[in-house]
C-alpha cells in the first residue's frame, strides 16, 4: 500500500466517525425532547394523582401569545393503588391530592371533585365532547380520534367518574377505563 491509499482512508474514516457523533447527538436531542414534552404532558395532572403513562395527546392552537386560542387533550393511564382507591374511597382519595408547587405548575391546581354526569348548564344534559370542545365557537378546528370523542363522551354522562375543573383546564378520573384525561379550551 503506497502513501497516496493510506490518506484517502483517513479522510473516510474521519467522516464515518463524524456521522456517528451527529447521529449521537441526533438520538439525543431528540429523547431529550420527547422526554420534555411527556414530562410537560405529565405536570398537567394533579400531584399523586397517580398518573403512570401519556396514552394518548393532541394539541392545537389558533393564534398567538396569550389571548390566542387553543385546545388540547391528554390521556393518562392510572396505577392500581389509584383505581382501588377511586373504587373504595373516592372522596378520602380525592381531598388528599395536593396540588404541585410553583407557578410553573399552576395548571395542575384543581379543587371541588364532583362526580360525574358533566352536565352543560343550558341544557341539563351530560356535556359533550363536541359541545365542550366548541365553547368559544373554533371547535371545528379541533378534531381528536372518534374512539377519543367517544371516551369523553362516555366518561361526561356515565356515573363513577370524577372531574375538577382548574385554572387551565379540566381534570377527569374515569376509574372503569383505567384512565383519566385532561382537557383545555380556550
Amino acid at each position: 500500500m503506497n502513501e497516496k491509499e493510506g490518506a484517502a482512508k483517513k479522510p473516510n474514516g474521519c467522516l464515518k466517525i463524524f456521522l456517528v457523533i451527529v447521529l449521537i447527538l441526533f438520538v439525543w436531542g431528540w429523547a431529550s425532547w420527547n422526554s420534555y414534552v411527556l414530562q410537560f404532558y405529565k405536570d398537567r395532572a394533579p400531584q399523586d394523582s397517580g398518573v403512570t403513562n401519556v396514552t394518548y395527546y393532541k394539541e392545537k392552537s389558533m393564534g398567538f401569545g396569550p389571548g390566542g386560542n387553543g385546545f388540547y387533550i391528554i390521556v393518562y393511564g392510572l396505577n392500581d393503588h389509584t383505581l382501588n382507591d377511586l373504587h373504595l374511597r373516592p372522596d378520602e382519595f380525592l381531598n388528599g391530592i395536593v396540588s404541585r408547587d410553583g407557578s410553573r405548575h399552576r395548571c395542575s391546581i384543581y379543587a371541588d371533585w364532583k362526580e360525574t354526569p358533566f352536565n352543560n348548564e343550558q341544557t341539563d344534559q351530560p356535556m359533550r365532547f363536541r359541545e365542550y370542545r366548541d365553547r368559544y365557537g373554533f371547535g371545528h378546528f379541533y378534531d381528536v380520534e372518534n374512539s377519543i370523542e367517544s371516551f369523553v363522551d362516555a366518561a361526561f354522562s356515565s356515573k363513577g367518574n370524577f372531574y375538577a375543573v382548574g385554572r387551565c383546564g379540566m381534570f377527569v378520573f374515569v376509574p372503569s377505563e383505567g384512565k383519566a384525561f385532561f382537557i383545555h379550551v380556550g
